[in-house]
């Protein structure tokens, strides 16, 4: 049996139905019998068809997903990096960076962010894992800030 237009149409038809597709639907809708669009159904593969139809349209679904979550990650990062790069200021041996903010609370949620966001949450996307040590907290009264040294090292 070749399809032909009318039983591409059967299909399309039956595939729009969605979660209440069934062959008495097409019947009445196209006027031929259920033993027809039984036929019809086995002879142009609808069930193969349809579950072919639905993993295409899930895989550009989790595509445009993950793209969207993506760039929502990038975007918010360099958000992150903007806010790190406005209170960083390096010390010249390379080794470390002192960073003046309000509370370290702040600091290391914003840094665990950042890395969350470039990885998996435990290090860096490499599989590093990052190693930030406070080192030391002096309160300075008269300038009313806080200086925080860390650790720019990683550990293997």
């Amino acid at each position: 049996m070749i399809e032909t237009l009318r039983h591409t149409e059967a299909f399309e038809f039956f595939y729009s139905l969605g979660d209440k597709r069934n062959y008495i639907k097409v019947s009445k809708q196209f006027k031929v019998s259920h033993t027809s669009v039984y036929k019809w159904s086995k002879n142009f593969k609808w069930a193969e068809r349809v579950i072919t139809r639905d993993l295409k349209i899930s895989k550009r679904i989790e595509r445009e997903v993950i793209q969207n979550i993506m760039e929502e990650k990038k975007n918010f990062l360099e958000i992150l990096k903007g806010q790190i790069r406005k209170v960083v200021r390096d010390n010249g041996d390379g080794k470390e960076i002192t960073i003046k903010i309000e509370n370290q609370s702040d600091l290391l949620k914003t840094i665990e962010t950042a890395m969350k966001l470039m990885g998996d949450g435990d290090g860096f996307s490499d599989g590093r894992p990052v190693d930030i040590t406070i080192i030391s907290a002096i309160p300075r009264p008269l300038l009313q800030e806080k200086v925080i040294t860390i650790s720019g090292e990683t550990k293997k």
